[in-house]
C-alpha cells in the first residue's frame, strides 16, 4: 500500500529545525491517522508530528484522530518537563562536567534516557549514590551505570562510548570541544560535530543494526560539519572501517532518497520504508571486521531472529515513545 500523502506529512513537519529537507504536497483529509502516528512512533518522532499536527492542522482533522493527538501532545510534554529536570539536576547538583551523547537530534525529541559521558567514571558513580541512591544496574565492562531521577526518568552514566563491551573512537575526543545546543527547552553541553557523527554512525552499527527517519535526517543536517577523514582514521584504528564506509555508502542513497527535492516520493514503501535495518551482510560483516564473534553468541536466539528475519526492529526495540498515551490503542 502507498503511504506517501502520510510521510510527505511527516516530512514536512521537520522543516522548522531541518530546512534542507523539501516541502512535499499531501492531502490532511486523506490521511490514516492511525498509520502515520504510528510510522511517527518506530522513527521516535511521535511528539514532534503530533504536535505539528496539533498546531498547524487541528482544525482539519477528524475527531477522533484529533483526540488521541491532543493525548498524545499532553502526554509528551509532561515527559518534557522531566527530560528539563533531569538535565537541570546533572547541571546543578552533580558535581563533574558532562556531554549528553546519543540524545540530541535538534528537534523535541523524546529519548528513553539521557546517555551522559564523564571523564571519572567511579567518581561520578560515587556523586550519584549520594545524591540518588545506588545504582542497581552496572556495567562494569562497559562503565555504564543507571540512576533515575527525582521525577523517575532513566539518567544513564557512561564513562566510555563502547558497544559489545569494545571501543569505536578515541574517548578522549569526545569530551573535548563540546558544543552548547538547545534540547527541550535546556542549553547542554553535546559532543562537537565531528565526533557526534561518528559516535551516531558507531552506534547504529553495533547496537540497534538499524537507522530511524529521526537519525537519518539528523546526520543529513550534520555531515558537511563533520571531519570525514578524521572519522574514517578513526573507524580505520578501531577495526570498523569498511562497516563506516558501507553505512555512508547507505546513508547516501537514503539521503538522495528522502531530501532530493526532484523525487516526488509518490510512492513510498520496499526498501525505503523506515526504521530500516542494515542487510544480513552488513550487519554479519561489520561485526566481523571489529573481531565482535563471542558477543554476538551470546545473545545467540536474538542473533538468529535477527539475521532470519532481516528485521532488528521489530520485537527486539522499544521505541522511545511507546508509552506515550494514545499510542498502540
Amino acid at each position: 500500500m502507498d503511504r506517501s500523502n502520510e510521510i510527505k506529512f511527516v516530512l514536512n513537519s521537520l522543516r522548522g529545525p531541518f530546512p534542507l529537507v523539501p516541502e512535499r504536497g499531501c492531502q490532511i483529509e486523506n490521511m490514516d491517522w492511525e498509520f502515520l502516528l504510528a510510522y511517527a512512533k518506530g522513527n521516535n518522532l511521535l511528539f514532534h508530528v503530533a504536535r505539528h499536527a496539533l498546531n498547524e492542522h487541528g482544525k482539519n482533522i477528524e475527531s477522533s484522530a484529533l483526540s488521541r493527538i491532543e493525548e498524545i501532545v499532553s502526554s509528551g510534554e509532561k515527559k518534557v518537563q522531566d527530560i528539563q529536570a533531569g538535565i537541570r539536576f546533572l547541571q546543578n547538583e552533580f558535581p563533574q562536567d558532562f556531554v549528553l551523547h546519543k540524545t540530541f537530534r535538534n528537534y523535541d525529541r523524546i529519548p528513553n534516557d539521557l546517555d551522559f559521558l564523564v571523564s571519572d567514571f567511579t567518581g561520578a558513580m560515587k556523586a550519584l549514590d549520594g545524591l540518588l541512591g545506588p545504582s542497581l544496574d552496572i556495567d562494569y565492562d562497559e562503565d555504564k551505570a543507571v540512576y533515575y531521577s527525582k521525577e523517575k526518568f532513566k539518567l544513564h552514566l557512561h564513562g566510555r562510548c563502547s558497544w559489545v563491551a569494545v571501543d569505536y573512537m578515541d574517548y578522549a575526543d569526545i569530551l573535548s570541544d563540546p558544543r552548547i545546543e538547545n534540547f527541550n527547552g535546556v542549553d547542554v553541553a553535546i559532543p562537537n560535530v565531528t565526533m557526534d557523527y561518528l559516535i551516531h554512525v558507531a552506534h547504529m552499527n553495533y547496537e540497534p543494526m538499524h537507522f530511524t527517519l529521526s537519525e537519518l535526517v539528523y546526520l543529513h543536517s550534520i555531515e558537511k560539519g563533520a571531519d570525514k577523514d578524521y572519522c574514517r582514521g578513526q573507524a580505520r584504528k578501531y577495526h570498523w572501517e569498511r562497516a563506516y564506509l558501507r553505512t555512508l555508502k547507505v546513508l547516501d542513497d537514503f539521503y538522495e532518497y528522502f531530501f532530493d527535492s526532484q523525487n516526488p516520493l509518490d510512492e513510498m514503501g520496499g526498501e525505503y520504508m523506515m526504521p530500516k535495518t542494515f542487510s544480513r551482510f552488513h550487519i554479519i560483516a561489520a561485526f566481523l571486521e571489529r573481531g565482535l564473534i563471542m558477543e554476538p553468541l551470546k545473545k545467540l536466539p536474538k542473533a538468529l531472529k535477527v539475521l532470519i528475519s532481516g528485521n532488528s526492529y521489530g520485537g527486539f526495540y522499544t521505541a522511545p515513545e511507546e508509552k506515550i498515551s494514545g499510542v498502540g490503542k
